[in-house]
């Protein structure tokens, strides 16, 4: 299994997996393949997205920005996606850990993500040091 920076190319197998994960519990989010492939076309020009790849099948992905904040400079991971027949492997830990790794010299304060209330990674993101912060996310639909 390698981690790499994603291409373009990679974009569409990216967006399949987001979409079909996004579609299960607790999410029940209901993008089409073409609302996933612009999503992630969109994060690409302003994130960066790292595959985990073997035999040229894509495992999962990490998408991540960095921010400023009041305490300093920070990381902001907006996707972890791990295909599920590949969850519980270690994988969403490796590429969280690449992410911290290369950037843990480089003066950033922490790392910051949002998490669904009843998602099974709660478990997973507190035993890798997370902690709930003190934002509440709140939501309003337009008409």
């Amino acid at each position: 299994m390698i981690i790499k920076k994603a291409t373009p190319q990679d974009y569409k197998e990216i967006s399949l997996i987001f979409k079909k994960e996004y579609g299960k519990n607790p999410y029940h989010e209901k993008w089409t393949e073409e609302s996933a492939f612009e999503k992630i076309k969109e994060y690409s020009h302003q994130n960066s997205i790292l595959i985990a790849e073997k035999e040229k099948t894509i495992m999962g992905f990490i998408i991540f920005s960095e921010f400023l904040w009041d305490d300093g400079p920070r990381i902001f991971i907006d996707e972890l996606v791990i295909k599920e027949k590949f969850q519980k492997q270690g994988l969403g830990r490796k590429l969280i850990q690449e992410v911290e790794d290369f950037f843990k010299n480089k003066g950033k304060v922490g790392i910051t993500l949002l998490a669904h209330k009843e998602a099974k990674a709660i478990e997973f993101y507190k035993k890798l040091g997370f902690n709930e912060g003190k934002l509440i996310l709140w939501d309003k639909k337009l008409s």
